[in-house]
C-alpha cells in the first residue's frame, strides 16, 4: 500500500478483514493522507504519535449518516467523492456493499492507493462481486469493460476467513490481471489446511496446516511498485519464484 497497488480484502463475516486493514495502515508512510470511510467506527487507534504527544500521521475519518430523510441521507457513495477533495493518497472504502465500488475503481484509477473490503465467499468471486456492485450505480459501461477497469484498479485481492477453532486466517493472496479479454487469477500465497484437531466431544480446538508460496508477482506490478518509491531490494525479495 506504501507503493501504489490497491487491495481488496474479502471474506466473510467476523473473518478479521478490518483488523488487517487497520494493521496495514498503522504501517503506512506517515507523510501520506489517508482517508477512512465508514458505517460503523472500528479503525480505531491509527494515529501514531511521537514521544511529546504530537500526531506524525496524517488521518481523516468519516462516517456515513443514515436518516429518514434522503436529502439527509449520507452513505459511503457520497462520502467518497467528496473525500476525493480531500487529497488522499490512501483511500479506504471499508465494507463497499453497492453503488460506492464504482467511484472506488474510479480513484484507483486516478492516482489514489485504495483499501477496501467486501463480503465473499473466496478470492474469485471477489472481482464478479465489484462488477455487481459497481452495477448498482447505473452505469452504462460494458461487463468486459467493467471487468477489464476493477482488474485494474485492485490487483491484489486477500482473502480471509474464520476457521473452525475460531481463528482467522489469510486463505489466499491473489494477484488479478484482464488479459486476452478475460481476468487472469494467480494465487501468491495459499493457506492449506492439513488437520482439524478436534476433542472427545468433535469439536475442533485446532486447525494445522502452513501458509505457502504459489506464483510471482506480475513484473507489471513489480515495476508499478518501483515507480512508486519501492526499494529495488524490496523488488528483488518479493518477485523470486516460488520456493
Amino acid at each position: 500500500a506504501n507503493y501504489g497497488v490497491s487491495i481488496c480484502f474479502s471474506g466473510g463475516t467476523s473473518s478479521g478483514k478490518t483488523t488487517d486493514i487497520a494493521f496495514l495502515l498503522s504501517n503506512i508512510q506517515p507523510n501520506k493522507r489517508i482517508v477512512t470511510i465508514e458505517e460503523t467506527p472500528e479503525l480505531i487507534g491509527l494515529e501514531r504519535t511521537d514521544g511529546k504527544g504530537n500526531v506524525e500521521n496524517r488521518i481523516i475519518q468519516f462516517i456515513t449518516r443514515e436518516h429518514p430523510t434522503d436529502e439527509l441521507n449520507i452513505d459511503m457513495n457520497d462520502i467518497l467523492r467528496f473525500s476525493l477533495r480531500q487529497n488522499p493518497d490512501v483511500l479506504v472504502p471499508s465494507e463497499m456493499r453497492g453503488a460506492e465500488a464504482l467511484a472506488a475503481q474510479e480513484a484507483a484509477h486516478t492516482g489514489h492507493t485504495v483499501i477496501t473490503s467486501l463480503h465473499a465467499n473466496n478470492a474469485r468471486e471477489t472481482h464478479g462481486r465489484i462488477l455487481t456492485m459497481c452495477r448498482m450505480s447505473g452505469t452504462l459501461l460494458s461487463d468486459d469493460l467493467l471487468s477489464m477497469l476493477i482488474a485494474e484498479a485492485f490487483p491484489v485481492i486477500v482473502f480471509k476467513k474464520q476457521m473452525a477453532d475460531n481463528s482467522r486466517k489469510i486463505m489466499e493472496i491473489v494477484e488479478v490481471a484482464w488479459e486476452g479479454g478475460k481476468v487472469q487469477y494467480t494465487t501468491l500465497f495459499k493457506y492449506t489446511v492439513w488437520e482439524n484437531v478436534t476433542d472427545e466431544n468433535g469439536r475442533t480446538v485446532r486447525v494445522t496446516g502452513k501458509h505457502e508460496k504459489h506464483g510471482r508477482i506480475s513484473d507489471k506490478l513489480l515495476q508499478r511498485m518501483l515507480e512508486n518509491g519501492a526499494p529495488g531490494m524490496l523488488i528483488q525479495k518479493i518477485g523470486g519464484a516460488p520456493d
